[in-house]
């Protein structure tokens, strides 16, 4: 009779993911599940040495190509910076990669579905998230998936940490500055309600996409709801794409302070390869959380169909989105060189085309 060798046996009943069996690095425990995501699943645990809590990010190596070491690989060129957490330990524990960081708190998106913000906290959160994006964008890279599920909120201070490496690319050469250059026929990737319009139809993003979907995350963090939410539940993606190409700053901004308007013009004017003027928008944030609670209009209700009850998801649709989206807008050759136009104003057609940005196979809102 064939006798299983023993490292068989342990890859067939892996111990690392037992809760509370101290295995990684023989210091930290595993506990209750937190999240999972196409990069690894989230454990909170615990550090038997300092009795800190941490998270462990696991992923496994047998069944799909893990995107941890690549996470890891971006976390030591990012280490410091503003709005992102440090890690203590990388490496491989039999058949998983594991990330031990911090544990900081509850998720934005959490945060969300329990509570619903003032102005004041909604904006003071929204420039603590645009400095995590800034601090991603000065190191070379993009993030690919900004959305309130990305975002934590430290439990003892309030600090708003972004999260979740896996999808992050670089956008230049980090050497030369060099810009990537504008492609197409790219698979969308990220949660639908918060996706760009341009990476919804398969353009290459940069700085301005991820300064898109944070636009989107600001609106949702304000309100619990984005104008598209219910086309999202209804796996509508062409209906969702129309519906961002067709809207209107003023119905985008309806509810929120004014100056927001000058954030969604600043980045839909945005080119492939043009830096967003952080600082810029920064004050425009300030100036927002600035408004007291007699200047606000009242909250809509939340939505029965928010993302907090039913979060769409591109992982496994991406490649149909794309396909199916790609009629939607068809982009001649001769509207490369129009000059730029914002989304539409209160003085101009409500339904007017959405034009192309003056730099080549850039959109702009």
């Amino acid at each position: 009779m064939h006798t299983p060798n023993p490292q068989q046996i342990s890859k067939k009943q892996p111990h690392l993911l037992q809760p509370n069996f101290v295995h990684v690095a023989g210091q930290y425990r595993v506990g209750k599940l937190l999240s999972s995501g196409g990069s690894g699943s989230v454990y909170l645990g615990k550090d038997i040495k300092t009795g800190a809590d941490i998270a462990l990010k696991i992923g496994h190596i047998g069944y799909l190509p893990s995107k941890l070491s690549h996470e890891h690989h971006v976390y030591e060129n990012i280490a410091g910076s503003t709005g992102i957490s440090p890690i203590h330990w990388y490496s491989k524990e039999d058949i998983y990669e594991v990330i031990v960081m911090d544990y900081l708190g509850t998720l934005l998106g959490d945060m969300i579905s329990m509570q619903q913000f003032d102005h004041r906290k909604t904006f003071r959160f929204a420039s603590q998230m645009l400095s995590a994006v800034k601090s991603l964008h000065t190191r070379h890279y993009i993030h690919h998936d900004i959305k309130p599920e990305n975002f934590i909120v430290q439990d003892d201070s309030s600090m708003v940490f972004l999260i979740d490496f896996g999808l992050v690319r670089l956008f230049r050469e980090p050497a030369t500055y060099l810009h990537i250059p504008y492609s197409t026929k790219h698979s969308a990737v990220g949660m639908l309600p918060f996706v760009s319009i341009n990476g919804q139809q398969g353009y290459a993003q940069s700085r301005r996409d991820d300064m898109e979907s944070l636009v989107y995350t600001i609106i949702f963090l304000a309100h619990g709801n984005l104008p598209w939410i219910r086309l999202c539940s209804q796996s509508d993606e062409e209906g969702v794409l129309r519906k961002k190409l067709l809207i209107t700053v003023e119905e985008l901004c309806k509810g929120l302070p004014a100056p927001f308007c000058k954030f969604i013009n600043h980045v839909c004017s945005l080119g492939f390869d043009k830096k967003p003027d952080y600082q810029y928008l920064c004050s425009i944030l300030l100036e927002c959380s600035e408004q007291t609670e007699t200047d606000q209009p009242s909250k809509p209700p939340r939505s029965a169909c928010s993302p907090k009850r039913s979060p769409v998801h591109l992982d496994s649709t991406c490649r149909v989105l794309c396909s199916s989206t790609r009629t939607t807008r068809l982009i001649a050759q001769s509207e490369i060189d129009q000059p730029s136009k914002p989304l539409h104003s209160a003085h101009s057609p409500k339904h007017s085309p959405v034009r192309l940005d003056r730099h080549p196979g850039c959109i702009a809102l």
